[in-house]
């Protein structure tokens, strides 16, 4: 009756502190979260479009968009928008309840990695604390990307395997598979879980730890993460590159060394530079949890003298520190170590290592002075969570740098937009930003994107519309943009700090653009433009005039009939036509708008002054020059019917002008 009153008591205190553990990890993980970090970032935005996208029936085992993303994140974020609403923060509360979920797997992880059967329930807790603690595993979990899954599946497969490898069912060992496989589908990061689960069968065979249940616990998890993992593995196979494509971007082996050492510096000294991840600089560990760290690094090595651990003691510490490794190594095939975010599947082994760390201080503390000294190490670990919350909170979430790090204009740009009952006109951002995709949704029809540094675009319709240009920082807003329409009026910016950050200018209806002279051509080419005219930029002389080593400034106008099937180039070319054959002296052959306005996005009656440069060469001999212009598909090269066209080298293309050079 006493060991079962006793039982009763301790599972009651367990859920008791686990209680508080997790209601203090859910206040951390959720407390402003609509607001902190301001903003939404790019990924972000892109996994609630691809979620929309979900939603719509779009079912995919692998998104090749955005270089390439494993599926989990997004249908795990279109679960959330399916019941909260295509919000900004849908995807950020999505992932913080995957950070929570992890912290829950810590206990019974940790429980599993006790050293020994008195010390579980505390192992247990105290590595939840030591993860709800880590600032790094809080910047993860509070942003809505495929990390924080990463360090969900890495707690997952280390609890199932510690529970097999003790309990020897296979039930356990078919949970260490499921989790690693969901790793599969989370990160490209993730793959290194495979590694970590064979390296520690190996540490059981090699340290003589019920090794044959390793060999048997091994195979079953392997064969359930195989099965589980068997359709996005056929994809894979069916497109190959995919499988490679992010590796090969961001791996560099004569970096491995360096970048391994760097991510281990950075839990202790210098920590990820990425504003997304990280106060930039700050290590992962602050100065209570180095303490720690070190405390394990120590027992650990302890355990390694002869006599000193049984084998199930040094297996258990050994599997812990080969996740930690495996989880660390993504970030080191990189040469931008450390990486946070590639090496989040390292967070639960580092949590667990604090909390083998805290319990051998505490015995060491118990010893030497006494077991009141040593209740100094629970609240060392307790401690950490206001410090993290306060780093996080105030000196990394009110930090300015975070309105660029997460895009907080383009998403108050696109919080504008979808109040404006007009077309707009945006310059820089791209009308397929995800983040105007994902807040607009099929509004974002009504953007019309540009870049003012290379081109102008406005409608030629007379129909109301506002400019929108983003001048970032200590940018001038460009002066066409109110000189086109003079009839305008500015609307409120919206501000960064003390500056415009984004400006606009709102034209009513039936505004006529002042336009500058130009010389008019009134030509269709295909069957989605028309070029309207032209105009050879000087500063001085009306009279064109070609210097040797110069460059030719020539402004094209064209009129948008349609958007084009297929990308198109833009040439403008200058011949000399008095010679057989004509000479190509010079030429520039680009996209309309350097690419910013590409003819697959053309709306139809929009006008666009397209600014094409020509280099002219050091000589230019006397003779009759002639300028010519036109489109040809991208792909192919095959040059677009025109309209009443011809040059000295082809009928598909406008003769322009003639220049003599005497």
């Amino acid at each position: 009756m006493a060991h079962s009153y006793n039982s009763r008591v301790e599972k009651t205190r367990a859920l008791w502190g686990t209680t508080l553990v997790l209601l203090a990890a859910a206040a951390m993980h959720l407390w402003h979260i609509t607001s902190v970090p301001a903003g939404l970032h790019y990924d972000e935005a892109f996994h609630g479009v691809q979620a929309q996208s979900v939603l719509g029936g779009n079912l995919r085992l692998y998104f090749t968009e955005n270089q390439g993303n494993e599926p989990a994140i997004i249908y795990l974020t279109a679960v959330a928008v399916r019941l909260l609403g295509s919000h900004t923060w849908s995807g950020r509360l999505a992932a913080s309840l995957a950070g929570l979920v992890t912290i829950a797997l810590l206990v019974p992880a940790g429980r599993r990695s006790a050293p020994d059967s008195n010390t579980r329930a505390a192992t247990g807790l105290l590595g939840a604390v030591c993860l709800t603690g880590l600032q790094w595993h809080l910047n993860v979990s509070r942003f809505g990307s495929q990390p924080v899954l990463a360090a969900l599946a890495a707690a997952g497969t280390l609890w199932g395997w510690r529970a097999g490898m003790q309990s020897g069912r296979t039930r356990h060992f078919a949970a260490a598979g499921l989790f690693c496989a969901l790793g599969l589908y989370s990160y490209g990061a993730a793959r290194v879980l495979p590694l970590a689960l064979l390296g520690a069968a190996a540490a059981h065979v090699v340290l003589r730890a019920h090794p044959a249940r390793a060999a048997r616990g091994l195979l079953r998890s392997a064969a359930v993460c195989a099965i589980a993992y068997a359709p996005l593995a056929v994809w894979f196979g069916l497109h190959p590159g995919w499988f490679t494509n992010r590796l090969l971007q961001v791996y560099a082996a004569r970096s491995v060394p360096a970048s391994f050492a760097r991510m281990l510096g950075g839990l202790l000294w210098r920590g990820d530079r990425n504003w997304v991840f990280n106060l930039p600089g700050r290590p992962a560990l602050d100065g209570l949890q180095v303490l720690l760290f070190a405390a394990a690094l120590g027992s650990s090595v302890w355990q390694l003298l002869p006599r000193k651990s049984t084998a199930a003691a040094r297996t258990n510490s050994a599997t812990l520190w080969i996740f930690l490794l495996c989880g660390l190594l993504p970030a080191a095939l990189a040469p931008d170590a450390p990486h946070f975010g590639r090496a989040a599947g390292a967070l639960p082994a580092l949590a667990l290592l604090l909390a083998l760390g805290a319990l051998a201080l505490w015995r060491w503390l118990a010893a030497a002075a006494g077991p009141r000294v040593a209740l100094l190490v629970p609240v060392m670990c307790v401690a950490s969570l206001p410090f993290t919350a306060q780093s996080y909170f105030q000196q990394w979430g009110a930090n300015h740098n975070l309105y660029m790090a997460f895009g907080a204009g383009d998403l108050q740009l696109a919080q504008r937009i979808k109040l404006l009952d007009a077309e707009v006109y945006v310059s820089p951002q791209p009308q397929d930003h995800p983040t105007l995709r994902y807040v607009l949704g099929s509004a974002v029809a009504r953007v019309h994107s540009y870049n003012s540094a290379a081109c102008d675009l406005w409608p030629a319709n007379g129909a109301a519309f506002t400019f929108a240009s983003a001048l970032g920082d200590g940018g001038v807003e460009p002066p066409f943009i109110r000189g086109l329409f003079p009839g305008g009026m500015a609307a409120s910016p919206i501000m960064r700090g003390d500056f415009p950050y984004i400006v606009f200018w709102q034209v009513p209806a039936g505004s006529a653009a002042s336009l500058p002279e130009w010389q008019p051509v009134e030509r269709q080419i295909g069957d989605f433009a028309q070029l309207r005219g032209f105009q050879i930029v000087q500063p001085v002389a009306a009279t064109p005039v070609l210097q040797p080593g110069t460059e030719l400034i020539v402004d094209l106008y064209w009129l948008a009939l349609a958007p084009s099937a297929q990308p198109a180039t833009v040439f403008v070319h200058l011949l000399r036509s008095d010679t057989s054959p004509p000479q190509l002296l010079a030429g520039t052959d680009q996209p309309p708008c350097r690419n910013h306005v590409p003819t697959t996005q053309w709306h139809a009656a929009d006008m666009l002054r397209d600014r094409i440069v020509l280099p002219l060469p050091a000589v230019l001999p006397a003779g009759t020059y002639e300028l010519s212009a036109g489109m040809y598909t991208s792909a192919s090269g095959e040059r677009l019917p025109v309209s009443g066209g011809e040059s000295a080298l082809s009928t598909r293309a406008l003769r322009l002008q003639n220049i003599t050079v005497p």
